[in-house]
């Protein structure tokens, strides 16, 4: 019986895969007297194990995430992390000091970090409805006059923020130039409360930050 069930098995598995023939030997040894019920059964347990052996195996799909030092203004300043794709599709639009470029909502102050990180340099946002305006500056300021803060905040545009090359609390000053631009922009909406006096941040290369009026600087946000 032992015999017959390896042949069924080797019958069976050229079966399974290639036609008829095992299922003709299973017949045959069905018919055996006093035979069928055992080798049936036996027949029955090698043809499904010959069928998985024949079965394609599932395909597997991995799925990769994007890495999550992409993007991230602690791992670019550290050394192993770099821009992510929007990040840098904005950077190329502003390839030296004074460059402008006007940008969608989606792109936020932790992407205005990552882009000090990557550079070294001051950049600036202000913003109005769904719209950014980013500018870049260099390692010690961003060129806005308070006679362009003035004409921004005359088309509408509020200054949300501009960074300062740095991972100390010490670079989380504002200069008299801030103050002056800041100022120089009058009533601004901030959050969701209408001020007098008007409000933007300072970010380091970290992306701590903190808010100044244009009477100085507040540790309100600061983060150590």
């Amino acid at each position: 019986l032992a015999d017959m069930a390896a042949d069924l098995y080797a019958n069976g598995a050229a079966g399974a895969m290639m036609g008829g023939a095992g299922a003709a030997a299973l017949g045959r040894l069905n018919r055996l007297p006093g035979m069928g019920r055992d080798v049936g059964e036996i027949g029955q347990a090698a043809m499904r194990i010959a069928d998985s052996i024949a079965r394609p195996s599932p395909r597997i799909t991995l799925r990769i995430s994007s890495s999550p030092t992409r993007g991230n203004p602690l791992a670019i300043i550290r050394g192993y992390g770099e821009l992510n794709r929007r990040q840098s599709a904005v950077l190329e639009q502003l390839p030296e000091f004074g460059s402008r470029a006007i940008v969608g909502n989606n792109f936020g102050q932790r992407d205005l970090v990552a882009l000090t990180a990557a550079t070294g340099d001051e950049f600036a946002m202000f913003s109005v409805g769904g719209r950014r305006l980013i500018i870049r500056g260099n390692h010690t300021s961003v060129p806005v006059t308070p006679e362009m803060g003035r004409e921004l905040a005359r088309q509408g545009w509020r200054w949300s923020s501009h960074t300062h090359p740095g991972e100390t609390p010490h670079v989380l000053r504002s200069s008299s130039g801030d103050r002056s631009v800041l100022g120089a922009m009058g009533h601004q909406r901030f959050g969701y409360e209408t001020l007098d006096r008007p409000r933007s941040r300072i970010l380091n290369s970290r992306g701590d930050g903190i808010i100044f009026t244009p009477g100085g600087d507040s540790l309100q946000g600061w983060k150590p």
